[in-house]
């Protein structure tokens, strides 16, 4: 690759991730209504490897978000200072559990109680430190969980602190981003303002080099990149094109990308159009926060088994069956089981016995009270 061609490539990222940023932050889901769904993944600033339980890397330069954040100490001696100011517990896969901790240092002259620790929302788990007392030049460290979640996308929250002889509730962000571990920014490609083409960056989380081998079961348009004369990377640029598949009112909801990334064979983005939103019943009892399942490599004459999660499904109703809408697999219920409101439905996939390739299907989840519709995506090989 040229000096010229390199410039290009990072430019090209750069811009990208700028775009992402733009659009980027939590809003309502127009699918699922869910406030915790992210409509643009973005850049974290300190990432990490690890998709399993992610902690803060601790090896990089401290910018201006990770530097402590000290509250200015009143006449009365008070003061506290949280390091680092914002928890952010970097990079996670789908339905695992991110954690994390931030010291909470008295740099005050006197001892700080903790009159209560709250957390934003339901899917944060907090250490009980109510009671505790923070010695003058002593820290102590406020740890903090986010369950795991199938959406992919960027998930904050926020931990409110409130301390004695400290007049205002001290606060915390706390952020991850849910991804498979190769990643596409932005994470929707938005035909909703008219526009049926576009870019997408495409990386590796843990920064290997892999190969992209499909893009919407065509050969990936890649900028500044040629598969045949460079080595394979670990971020591409890919140019996409919907404006055909617009015209002739065929769009999917995913624009599926194929990779020979070790773990992760297939990964997409939401094509936002009005044909892709979903708007269920307002008075439906129970509801799926994943839009799609991505199921993986299947190999030729087998099956995959996968978990769709429910939240808040009634007492009284259960899933009771499940059918495939494709004529490429069938679909088989193989057990529901509840942990309070919520449940787990265990599905299985078998494709039919000369399928292969790109197996893009739908199956219905039925209950007494509603039925689901959910998107299936694996690859037969």
């Amino acid at each position: 690759m040229t000096g010229e061609q390199s410039r290009i490539g990072v430019w090209a990222v750069t811009s990208l991730a700028g775009c992402a940023m733009a659009l980027g932050g939590c809003g309502v889901s127009p699918e699922t209504g869910s406030t915790e769904v992210a409509v643009v993944a973005q850049p974290l600033a300190s990432p990490v490897a690890n998709l399993g339980e992610v902690t803060v890397a601790d090896d990089s330069p401290l910018d201006a978000r990770q530097r402590p954040a000290a509250i200015p100490a009143p006449a009365s001696g008070y003061s506290i200072e949280f390091d680092p100011p914002i928890l952010d517990m970097g990079y996670v896969a789908p339905n695992r559990d991110a954690t994390g901790s931030i010291e909470m240092r008295n740099t005050g002259s006197r001892p700080i109680r903790i009159l209560s620790v709250k957390p934003s929302c339901k899917c944060t788990t907090l250490e009980d430190l109510t009671g505790r007392v923070i010695q003058p030049g002593e820290s102590i460290p406020l740890k903090a969980s986010l369950d795991g979640r199938a959406v992919t996308g960027v998930r904050t929250a926020t931990i409110t602190v409130v301390f004695d002889g400290i007049p205002e509730p001290q606060r915390v962000e706390l952020r991850a981003e849910v991804t498979m571990a190769v990643r596409v920014m932005p994470g929707i490609l938005n035909l909703g303002s008219g526009d049926t083409t576009g870019h997408v960056a495409v990386e590796s989380i843990d920064g290997r080099p892999f190969n992209i081998l499909a893009a919407n079961r065509q050969p990936p348009r890649f900028v500044d990149f040629d598969p045949d004369l460079d080595e394979p990377q670990s971020k591409y640029v890919l140019q996409w094109d919907l404006t055909e598949e617009e015209s002739q009112r065929r769009l999917q909801r995913w624009w599926v990308i194929e990779t020979d990334h070790p773990d992760c064979p297939l990964t997409d983005a939401w094509i936002r159009h009005l044909t892709t939103i979903e708007r269920p019943p307002r008075d439906r009892p129970w509801s799926v926060p994943g839009r799609r399942s991505l199921i993986g490599l299947i190999e030729r004459g087998g099956f995959a088994d996968f978990t769709v999660d429910i939240k808040n499904i009634p007492a009284s109703d259960a899933i009771y069956a499940v059918r495939s809408l494709s004529a490429d697999f069938n679909a088989e219920l193989l057990g529901f089981e509840r942990d309070g409101v919520n449940g787990v439905c265990t599905i299985r996939v078998v494709p039919r016995s000369e399928f292969t390739g790109l197996l893009y299907g739908r199956v219905e989840l039925l209950a007494s009270t509603y039925t689901h519709g959910q998107d299936v995506i694996g690859k037969v090989q």
